[in-house]
């Protein structure tokens, strides 16, 4: 009896994650992405830090 009980609530916890995952896609689904390029000083930085971490 107990190992439904603990299977019952697994399975509400499971629901209840992908209801708060959904929810959250769904208000972010009609935003635009971001613009290609618009991180590019991120990049930049990032080639840096890799470029220095080959170097040692």
């Amino acid at each position: 009896m107990s190992t439904l009980l603990a299977f019952a609530v697994l399975i509400l916890l499971l629901g209840a994650v992908v209801a708060l995952v959904e929810r959250n896609h769904r208000r972010t689904a009609g935003l635009p992405g971001i613009p290609l390029g618009t991180d590019l000083s991120c990049d930049v930085d990032l080639e840096r830090v890799l470029h220095d971490l080959h170097a040692r």
